[in-house]
């Protein structure tokens, strides 16, 4: 792998509201004298249902290019249970497991709907706590055939909405969400002050306004697995992070080596011949 442009940016749409977005960028060069076809696989993170902000329908929107031709995509999904994929069990009883079963929407709850001694088998499964609470984890990947040729570069790009973690629920002092999560998140001085900042205009708002100026702090995070990179020859010759938030949000991520915060908010991270030790987590931070 020549080349790794990793972005993953949090934004506003038109409308206001917060989304997720992570792009990546890759060059590859076939060193031999032969033609190389092989299947490459992306896989996201593995999800459970307590850890998401919310029901995940975005994944879907996973899509890949050679240059500018569109891959034809494979998307395969499992459930797993102590190590056992139990997805067939869920698909023969029309459970969606990438949503585990809209579970969070009373309207679409696939589960709640389920005959009784369905939802016996799903609990004897492993597959459902007690309160019929979805308890498997989902792992989704995509794939695709690809064939590199003989002495030339190949430019791969792939996009897609990611699925979210999030904490926020109640309303704690800003210092104490700041120790909460400035060591595990390695939210550095910078960013820790404009979460100050972000936060006396949050408290001026809400003398102005009363308990409608009130806003929360939270956390959300996505998580990125770079270890797969491994698979092909190492090291990455060229690898570049770009962290990017909103200008009421903050960014952070742990990393083993500079990280530079450029004059937009932008993190940027750039690493020559890099070999991926351990997965990615970046961490935003704001008031909603």
């Amino acid at each position: 792998m020549l080349k790794e442009r990793l972005a993953i940016r949090m934004f506003r749409d038109a409308g206001g509201e917060l989304g997720v977005r992570v792009d990546v960028d890759y060059v590859f060069r076939n060193e031999g004298s032969a033609p190389v076809t092989t299947e490459v696989a992306f896989p996201a993170p593995p999800r459970k249902l307590d850890t998401l902000l919310d029901p995940p329908k975005a994944l879907l929107d996973f899509k890949a290019w050679q240059g500018k031709r569109p891959v034809p995509l494979t998307r395969q999904i499992h459930a797993l249970v102590h190590g056992r994929d139990e997805a067939a069990l869920l698909r023969g009883l029309g459970i969606d497991i990438e949503n585990f079963g809209n579970h969070n929407d009373p309207d679409a709850d696939q589960i709640g709907r389920l005959l009784p001694a369905d939802g016996a088998r799903l609990v004897q499964a492993g597959l459902l706590a007690d309160n019929g609470w979805p308890v498997w984890t989902s792992e989704t990947t995509w794939h695709w055939t690809q064939v590199f040729p003989p002495g030339k570069v190949v430019h791969l790009r792939h996009e897609y909405t990611p699925w979210p973690g999030g904490e926020g629920a109640e309303w704690v002092p800003i210092e104490s969400f700041l120790q909460r999560y400035t060591t595990k998140s390695c939210l550095d001085v910078q960013g820790a002050a404009a979460l100050r900042r972000v936060s006396a205009a949050s408290e001026e708002e809400k003398r102005l306004r009363g308990y409608r100026g009130r806003r929360i702090p939270h956390a959300m995070w996505v998580d990125y697995i770079l270890t797969t990179a491994n698979s092909w020859k190492t090291p990455i010759r060229d690898f570049e992070l770009t962290v990017e938030a909103p200008r009421d949000w903050v960014g952070a991520f742990c990393w083993d080596g500079p990280v530079e915060r450029l004059p937009d908010g932008r993190q940027v991270a750039h690493v020559a011949d890099f070999v991926p030790a351990k997965e990615l987590r970046v961490y935003f931070f704001g008031l909603l």
